[in-house]
């Protein structure tokens, strides 16, 4: 096989077919890498991805950050007829840290954006935290009464 027969470049370990049914358009033809700051300053979240369809939770092979919280928010398109689902992980407080998770998540959201907190992600976060409260203490079962005292 001649020079000009070789073939040239490198194969990426690349996604599978059915990986890509919960992205968006604006997630598949954004290009590899690409940066985008936040509005403004913190706290931040993460957009995983964007999509018309409810998107399923992140591959347990996905690495897990203590104190965000994954969630999906669920807002109408700009047209106003269509419902967008939006899966966010967050509330992260400093510009540096949620770079350095935005990294990690494009391995496997690779149009993963960061931006700058919404009311409706604080009221997201919030409900989840009451709820994962609420369900805590229904778990846990009532402490001990003190002994009455003689």
């Amino acid at each position: 096989m001649g020079e000009a027969g070789k073939l040239v470049g490198k194969v990426r370990n690349a996604h599978t077919p059915g990986h890509v049914w919960h992205l968006s358009l604006d997630d598949l033809f954004k290009p590899p890498g690409e940066t985008t700051e936040p509005a403004g300053p913190g706290p931040f979240v993460i957009n995983l991805s964007t999509s018309t369809a409810t998107i399923p939770a992140p591959p347990a092979r996905m690495p897990r950050f203590e104190g965000l919280r994954v969630y999906e928010l669920q807002q109408r398109a700009q047209d106003g007829r269509r419902v967008q689902f939006r899966l966010r992980l967050g509330i992260i407080q400093s510009a540096l840290e949620a770079d350095a998770i935005l990294q990690r998540v494009r391995e496997h959201y690779p149009g993963a954006t960061l931006e700058t907190i919404s009311e409706a992600d604080q009221a997201a976060v919030g409900e989840a935290t009451a709820a994962e409260a609420k369900q805590r203490g229904a778990a846990t079962p009532p402490a001990p009464k003190p002994a009455p005292a003689r």
